[in-house]
């Protein structure tokens, strides 16, 4: 297979305008007790008002996830679990109350945000804002094993 596409030789750059900038969909899977056990980061360009870049990001939400990023709960979110037999074993999952109570779901987030600023190309003059326009979505497991926008189970989108 070969692409025939023509090569843009003008600097993409060079056309954003003032209001591009770097906004994001997180999504946080958890299971049905309520435990984070997985993050996902989705970055675009967007242009415009943020109402209109909120737009956008909702417009991706039902779509996105499914190719987004995987990140971890960051190890400072692992939560200890006691066993019957008294020792203690920590694993990489956050109980979503307990992420609330700890200053928010995005607080998870930080990390991969990081992580995907440290991976932009050299050329971009953009850069992932210290805070980004974001929607945060749950996915969970519906009852065929799918992992499913939280909102969508009740048929709202």
């Amino acid at each position: 297979m070969k692409w025939t596409g023509q090569t843009n030789t003008t600097s993409q750059s060079a056309r954003l305008s003032e209001s591009a900038e770097i906004v994001a969909n997180l999504w946080y899977v958890m299971d049905d007790q309520g435990f984070i056990y997985s993050l996902r980061i989705k970055p675009y360009v967007c242009e415009g008002t943020d109402n209109e870049k909120l737009s956008f990001l909702k417009s991706r939400t039902y779509l996105d996830y499914l190719i987004a990023r995987p990140f971890s709960v960051p190890a400072r979110f692992n939560t200890n679990f006691i066993e019957t037999d008294g020792s203690e074993t920590k694993y990489a999952v956050v109980h979503h109350d307990d992420a609330i109570r700890l200053g928010g779901i995005d607080q998870l987030f930080f990390d991969g945000l990081d992580e995907l600023q440290k991976e932009l190309p050299a050329q971009t003059k953009l850069s992932i804002p210290e805070s980004p326009l974001i929607k945060v979505t749950a996915l969970v497991v519906d009852g065929n094993g799918n992992i499913v926008p939280h909102d969508s189970l009740n048929g709202q989108e």
